[in-house]
C-alpha cells in the first residue's frame, strides 16, 4: 500500500505540483527525456493531470502525473486547482516545482504544509536556475535544476532514487473485489505434454511483441526448409515458444500495472511447464519488468537454462533494486546487459 493507503500496484506514484508556468511539464520532459508534456510559455497548458507510466532508475516502474497549476484562475480554474489537489490521495513522492526567480508564495508554502501533515516524502524542486546569477548549494529537501538545460536534473534523480529503499508497496491484485472468508478458485492449465528441450523467450510489452516474434522466425526458418530437412528436424519448428506477461489481450491492449507482479510471470511460466531441458531467454528493456522476472525465476527454480537480457548496467541495477539483485546474481542465470 502506498504512503496515502492508497490501493496501488507495485508502482511509484510521482506527483508534480506548482504555480503556473513554474516548469512542472518541462521537469516530467527532462525527467524522461522525452517530450511527453506539451509546454508553453502561455500560463494554464496543462489543464487537467496527465500521466505517463514509465521505469525510472532507480527506482523502477513509476507513474508520473503533471497537474494543473495551482493558482489558476476563474470558476473553471478553481476545478482544476482542485482535481490537483485530489491527486495528493494517490501520491507517493510529491514533487513542487517553483519558479526559482519568482521564489515561494503563499499558495507554494500551503502545499509544502499538506505534505507534512500527510507525512508524504516531497522534494522542493527550484527549476529555472540557469537564469539565477549564482546557484545556492542543496539544501534539506530543496534541489535547484534547470529542466531547460538539464541542470541538476540526474542529481534530482539520484534524490528519487534515495526514497526507494523507504517505499514498500504492497502487491494487491484484487484486494477490492475479495473480503475477508471468501474462498477464491485459482485455475491454471498447465501442458504436461509439451516437449522439453525447447527455447522459450519470456518479455513484457515491447519485449514481449519481440519474444513473440523471435518464436514466429524460429518456426518459420524450419518451415521454409522443409522439403530438405529430415523429419526429426522438421520437429524442431515446435521446439520454440514464447511470454508475453499479461496474456494474449496484452498484445491489443495494455494490461496497466500487470507488469509489476511476479507472480503473474511464474503462474505463466508454469502454464507452459517451463523445466529442465529448456533454454528460457527473459527480456526486459531496463531489466526491472517484476512479471518478466517472475518468469525467469520460475524456470531457473525448475531447471531450465536460463538468460536474462536487459538494456541496462548489471551494476547500477544490483545495487538499488533487490529484485534485480536477486535475478543478476542468481548462478542459475546468464546475464546479458
Amino acid at each position: 500500500m502506498s504512503l496515502n493507503e492508497t490501493v496501488s500496484a507495485e508502482r511509484v506514484h510521482i506527483s508534480l505540483f506548482g504555480l503556473r508556468n513554474a516548469g512542472k511539464s518541462s521537469l516530467v520532459n527532462a525527467l524522461t527525456g522525452q517530450s511527453l508534456a506539451v509546454v508553453s510559455p502561455v500560463k494554464g497548458t496543462t489543464t487537467d493531470p496527465v500521466k505517463k507510466a514509465m521505469e525510472l532508475l532507480p527506482l523502477g516502474p513509476v507513474l508520473l502525473t503533471d497537474t494543473p497549476g495551482l493558482d489558476d484562475a476563474g470558476d473553471l480554474g478553481a476545478l482544476r486547482v482542485e482535481k490537483a489537489k485530489e491527486t495528493l490521495a494517490h501520491t507517493d513522492i510529491a514533487l513542487h516545482v517553483v519558479d526559482a526567480l519568482a521564489g515561494l508564495t503563499a499558495l507554494d508554502e500551503a502545499m509544502l504544509a499538506q505534505y507534512k501533515l500527510r507525512k508524504l516524502p516531497y522534494l522542493l524542486v527550484m527549476n529555472k536556475a540557469d537564469l539565477l546569477p549564482a546557484v545556492p548549494p542543496d539544501s534539506g529537501d530543496t534541489v535547484y535544476v534547470s529542466a531547460a538545460t538539464g541542470q541538476g536534473i540526474d542529481k534530482l534523480k539520484e534524490r528519487l532514487g534515495a526514497f526507494a529503499k523507504t517505499l514498500h508497496n504492497e502487491k494487491r491484485l484484487i484486494a477490492d473485489l475479495v473480503d475477508p472468508g471468501d474462498t477464491v478458485v485459482l485455475v491454471i492449465p498447465i501442458d504436461r505434454s509439451a516437449p522439453k528441450g525447447r527455447i522459450i523467450f519470456s518479455g513484457c510489452g515491447a519485449t514481449g511483441r519481440l519474444s513473440i516474434l523471435l518464436e514466429s522466425m524460429w518456426r518459420d526458418f524450419f518451415h521454409r526448409r522443409a522439403a530438405e530437412l529430415t523429419p526429426a528436424e522438421r520437429a524442431l519448428a515446435d521446439r520454440s515458444a514464447s511470454i508475453m506477461t499479461g496474456g494474449d489481450f496484452a498484445l491489443i491492449k495494455s494490461v496497466e500495472f500487470f507488469e509489476d507482479f511476479a507472480e503473474g510471470g511464474r503462474r505463466q511460466a508454469a502454464a507452459l511447464n517451463v523445466g529442465e531441458g529448456d533454454t528460457f531467454v527473459a527480456i526486459t528493456e531496463g531489466g526491472e519488468t517484476s512479471s518478466v522476472l517472475g518468469t525467469l525465476q520460475y524456470a531457473a527454480e525448475h531447471g531450465a537454462t536460463c538468460f536474462l537480457v536487459f538494456n541496462n548496467p548489471a551494476d547500477l541495477l544490483r545495487n538499488y533494486l533487490d529484485r534485480c539483485r536477486e535475478a543478476i546474481d542468481n548462478p542459475k542465470v546468464t546475464v546479458i546487459d
